[in-house]
């Protein structure tokens, strides 16, 4: 009698296998399934099954460079995301300790710290002197 393990790891030898992406597929097409199942949303059910069938495909699947291909496209635009959140939130930060202002003549965006009351301000660009309350 054969044992499972030798069945399993040659059906498994020159697979894919499981990366980032396929993990990524497998959770979201179990939130929409439950989310389905509970507001009764047959579209939610649906996608989530086909997505869990597109998830099981990448496993399986032999094509080495395209899932490859794949996932290094999902981990871009994952850091992209990453990236341009972690700045939204060092803005919002910035914004808490600083005030923006923009020059009167040439609408240059000047950073100035926040509670110094009245303030003289040289624009960098056209060298225009004015005042602003921070």
């Amino acid at each position: 009698m054969k044992k499972i393990k030798d069945v399993v790891v040659p059906f498994f030898q020159g697979r894919y296998g499981v990366d980032k992406f396929s993990k990524f597929l497998t959770r979201l097409s179990i939130v929409l399934l439950i989310l389905g199942l509970l507001f009764g949303l047959w579209f939610f059910i649906l996608l989530g099954l086909a997505i869990i069938i597109y998830s099981d495909f990448r496993i399986f699947s032999m094509k080495f460079n395209k899932r490859y291909m794949e996932e290094q496209a999902y981990i871009n635009f994952v850091n992209k995301l990453k990236f341009e959140t972690e700045r939204r939130i060092n803005i919002c930060k910035d914004l808490k300790v600083n005030k923006i202002v923009k020059c009167p003549n040439c609408g240059q965006k000047i950073r100035l710290p926040r509670k110094k009351g009245k303030i003289s301000i040289r624009c960098s660009t056209c060298n225009i002197e004015f005042i602003k309350r921070t």
